[in-house]
């Protein structure tokens, strides 16, 4: 059964570890919840979605969640979640299948505040807005919004949606005194000069609207725009966005007359598409360097002052230890996160390596999209930061993750983990150190039970020699010039997974995406025939036209994570 994963208490525990005694950690431990059912045909404890709202129980009365599951259907109401009321799950079967349709009222979903998790289902107004949120931490996944002038009006407090599609004629997004992250969300504009997002985001606060690995399209002929700013504050930012040919080549527009405009943060970074003419973009619109794109992600933008991570609300852990220290050297450096699963355990590990070009990255981001697959088949995992370049150079950070290894099997039985069946996971410049630390901790006699790349980096000979010479991150990483001279090859060869083979490793799986510019395919095949030449196995899983980040997969194949679970089971996980 699916529950949100909400902070209904903390503790303080002393828990020591690794040389460090009496760290303290928090933990968070989920709310049971009642499940009741609506059915137009009378099958359901309900006929309508807001009957079964009303029968919510207040927020001063409990803390757990009222899950609503929606029968296939469509409801004919405009729903309301008043202030005070217990958290709500509205759980549809789809969002083709479920679908709320309202004619009357100012939304199709009113959400007055409280905690609100909307799932595979569709909200559609004939007339006004599709969902209106006015405060509160509210989460939609898979769902479909859908409204005659707005899609969704955020007037306050915190949202998060995924993988979802907005629809509406004049603005898809509006915020007002709202934060929200959209990660993989088409925004469709119906009109002929609308606007993706309207923003009048105040200067109090730090971030308005940031859209992650979105898509924005419109009818041949249009002309939209990807902001319209409606005060001098406004926050708008862009991250990897597929803008269709309707986009117009400024970009972004002024929703109020003679607007100052220095102090804007409408923001774009790395836009792709036919709309992408980021060199005609007006003149106050601002870039978006890629470090200040990492620091975006959802858990950083949305956590405010009671740390909320909706990243982990989809399937979420029975327990989460947060920051927990596994190395002696610079504590806030080496820091870990575990998610324990429902149940009983012992509980296969997923020891998550993010990636980031040993420059940047942390172990929130980057590899989330492994949280939820993870936690859902019953694994236990546990992401790490480590030290990054050129603060601290190599071997330091391969040392850490061999760290962190011998950490979980010292440790991780406390846990409810199983210390005989770890799999370590690294993505990009995560899969180099993890494939390097999984070897040479079993060349040690401690090894891992299995090895799961996605796009890991492999060889840096052939890296640099395709480049011309070692990229920027590989310089600071390495401590070398960029010149690519005989004098390096040994050092390039030593840190290589590729050249680190010398017998067979435990079972290895790579994900690989087939567009990934940053690291080629070549690299996989090559490291794949080398782990087979010495009698391993090695299975190579291709994600059709995906790129490097692993973030936009999903984009491309949405089973993707469902074949990494596939090979997990296939041996014995």
């Amino acid at each position: 059964m699916k529950m949100n994963f909400r902070c209904l208490s903390v503790w303080r525990l002393m828990i020591g570890g690794c040389g460090r005694v009496g760290l303290l950690v928090s933990l968070w431990v989920i709310p049971a919840h009642a499940a009741v059912h609506v059915a137009a045909d009378g099958s359901g404890d309900f006929l309508t979605v807001q009957a079964a709202i009303d029968a919510a129980p207040s927020a001063a009365e409990t803390a757990d969640w009222w899950q609503i599951h929606l029968a296939a259907g469509t409801y004919a109401e405009a729903l309301t979640i008043p202030a005070g009321t217990s958290p709500i799950h509205l759980m549809g079967a789809g969002r083709e299948a479920v679908v709320i349709r309202a004619e009357t009222g100012s939304a199709a979903l009113l959400v007055e505040h409280g905690e609100v998790w909307l799932e595979g289902l569709t909200l559609e107004h004939t007339t006004a807005t599709g969902l209106k949120l006015q405060g509160g931490r509210n989460v939609l996944r898979r769902c479909r919004v859908v409204g005659a002038d707005r899609a969704a009006e955020l007037e306050g407090g915190r949202a998060f949606f995924e993988d979802s599609f907005l629809e509406a004629t004049d603005a898809v997004v509006t915020t007002d005194a709202a934060t929200a992250f959209l990660e993989r969300c088409h925004l469709r504009l119906r009109g002929e000069s609308g606007a993706a997002t309207v923003a009048a985001t105040p200067a109090a606060l730090d971030y308005g609207l940031v859209l992650a690995n979105c898509r924005v399209s419109a009818p041949a002929g249009s002309t939209v725009w990807l902001g319209e700013a409606r005060s001098a504050t406004a926050a708008v930012a862009w991250l990897n966005t597929n803008l269709g040919a309707a986009v117009a080549p400024a970009g972004w527009r002024l929703g109020v007359e003679n607007l100052d405009t220095a102090a804007l943060r409408c923001m774009e970074f790395n836009s792709r598409g036919a709309g992408a003419t980021s060199a005609q973009r007006v003149r106050w619109a601002k870039p978006v360097t890629k470090i200040q794109s990492l620091a975006w992600n959802a858990p950083a933008v949305l956590a405010g002052e009671d740390a909320w991570n909706p990243v982990l609300i989809d399937v979420p852990p029975a327990r989460f230890v947060r920051d927990v220290v596994y190395g002696d050297a610079d504590a806030a450096a080496l820091l870990l996160d575990i998610a324990v699963p429902a149940g009983d355990g012992p509980f296969p590990v997923a020891l998550i390596v993010h990636g980031g070009g040993w420059m940047g990255g942390d172990k929130t981001r980057d590899i989330d999209p492994l949280f939820a697959p993870l936690t859902a088949h019953g694994m236990l995992w546990v992401s790490i930061n480590y030290h990054l370049a050129p603060e601290v150079r190599w071997p330091a950070p391969e040392e850490d993750v061999r760290a962190a290894i011998r950490w979980v099997q010292t440790h991780i039985g406390a846990y409810g983990g199983d210390p005989d069946r770890v799999a370590i996971f690294g993505h990009s410049a995560g899969g180099q150190l993890a494939f390097m630390a999984a070897m040479a901790e079993q060349t040690a006699g401690r090894g891992v039970q299995a090895m799961i790349g996605m796009a890991p980096v492999t060889d840096f000979v052939a890296d640099s020699e395709r480049r011309g010479g070692p990229s920027i991150s590989l310089q600071a990483f390495l401590d070398i010039d960029a010149e690519l001279r005989d004098a390096v090859l040994p050092r390039l060869r030593e840190t290589s997974p590729l050249f680190r083979l010398e017998t067979a490793p435990p079972p290895v799986l790579i994900l690989h995406g087939e567009s990934d510019k940053t690291v080629p395919m070549t690299q996989t095949d090559a490291f794949a025939a080398r782990v087979r030449e010495l009698g391993g196995t090695c299975d190579v899983q291709v994600i059709p036209g995906a790129p490097h980040s692993v973030v936009e997969w999903d984009l491309h194949d949405a089973a993707w994570t469902d074949a990494m679970i596939a090979w997990l089971q296939a041996r014995g996980w």
